[in-house]
């Protein structure tokens, strides 16, 4: 199978192709539901794991119908408390699907645990922190040991960084170069809530700024190093655009706009930097923006955002953010994670605009000449059909 392309004898050898550590969560039990569709049966074995194995089977009966297919399911026990656990569920698989989080508290030791069997990994983890520390870390050791770690591959930021890519080829593959690309991100569908999970680790995130400024900062060096000697990502061609304000107006789409306060930035500029010194082409200026329906949802968001900032700088005030979620959010996030029947009705949309030149310039032309050639594409997803 898939599963089995490039990947050592040993691992292809295992019990299972795929573990999903996590399963008794909101998002983990979504995840064991997909792997059970039709479209999947006898594509994949898999396990589930989880601290308990009574809780992780009751959390899955509850959720899905066909008791029969879940009374099929293995179930591991492991803790991030406990590194022997890990290893063994590490081992036991050929991919370990981690959707344990906060990731900035659990993720590390499976990562290592993953690395130490030699077991490819892969997370729906948003918390840039985590990600590009795991980065610096292990990108090295990873390589040397032929082991995949990626990270971000859920809502955050499959959808932003796969369409960013996309548009990009778009240019390239058209003898373009593309200069800079927004998204904006739309949420449908009426009345839905996040999980308190996804707003606790926002709020940490918050406070580990000058962390993750010195990780950056170290990554640097490392990726010339890892990424291929003395080689480094180009710089972005022409100017800068202009800094957008924290919200407005967009006349075209005719929708009200904000800074996307999610990882959607911070991993795409990562994936471009990348792409730079695979391909050989220059990186691009990336923005992030969410949209708000009306002037009444802007102000709410800019009123609730400002205080969310000011609060999230200083211990005492993650404290009392992390206390009244729903307070702070108007709802928006609360303990459990969405029901059936929000996720049935809920979409989003995703718009990207991208800005460049219709034949790639060289040289001294990247600073001089303006772009000519605006490419726009959408991407709708709702619970039945993406497209």
């Amino acid at each position: 199978g898939a599963l089995s392309h490039a990947m050592p004898a040993s691992r292809r050898a295992r019990q299972h192709d795929l573990v999903v550590f996590g399963a008794s969560g909101t998002t983990g039990v979504q995840i064991v539901k997909e792997l059970l569709s039709e479209r999947n049966k006898g594509h994949l074995t898999f396990a589930v794991a989880g601290r308990s194995e009574e809780r992780t089977r009751a959390a899955l009966q509850a959720a899905i119908p066909d008791r029969d297919a879940v009374a099929k399911i293995e179930v591991l026990v492991a803790s991030t408390e406990d590194v022997s656990s890990l290893r063994n569920m590490a081992a036991a698989c050929r991919v370990l699907l981690n959707a344990v989080g906060p990731y900035r508290h659990h993720g590390r030791p499976v990562v290592q645990a993953c690395l130490d069997e030699h077991t490819d990994y892969v997370d729906i983890c948003g918390e840039p922190l985590f990600l590009e520390d795991i980065e610096l870390m292990h990108d090295g050791k990873a390589r040397d040991e032929e082991v995949l770690i990626i990270g971000a591959c859920g809502f955050d930021s499959v959808p932003a960084d796969v369409g960013v890519a996309y548009l990009a080829d778009a240019y390239t593959e058209r003898g373009g170069l593309m200069h800079s690309v927004n998204t904006f991100l739309t949420v449908g569908g009426g009345n839905y809530h996040v999980n308190t999970a996804t707003f606790n680790a926002a709020v940490e995130g918050f406070g580990d700024v000058k962390t993750l400024a010195k990780v950056r900062k170290s990554l640097v060096s490392s990726r010339e190093s890892v990424w291929g000697g003395t080689t480094k990502p180009m710089k972005p061609p022409g100017r800068k655009p202009k800094t957008r304000k924290r919200w407005w107006f967009d006349a075209d789409m005719k929708k009200y706009c904000a800074l996307f306060p999610g990882s959607d930035a911070s991993i795409v500029r990562r994936s471009t930097a990348l792409r730079s010194v695979r391909l050989g082409v220059p990186q691009f200026f990336v923005g992030c923006y969410m949209t708000l329906s009306s002037r009444v949802w802007l102000a709410t968001f800019a009123v609730m955002g400002s205080i969310f900032a000011f609060l999230a700088k200083y211990e005492f005030g993650r404290r009392i953010l992390k206390s009244a979620p729903g307070l702070f959010t108007l709802g928006l996030f609360r303990p459990g994670g969405p029901s059936e029947e929000e996720m049935r009705h809920n979409s989003f949309e995703m718009y990207y605009r991208g800005t460049g030149w219709s034949k790639a310039p060289s040289g001294d032309d990247r600073q001089s000449k303006s772009p000519d050639l605006i490419v726009d594409m959408k991407m709708y997803c709702t619970r039945q059909s993406p497209s």
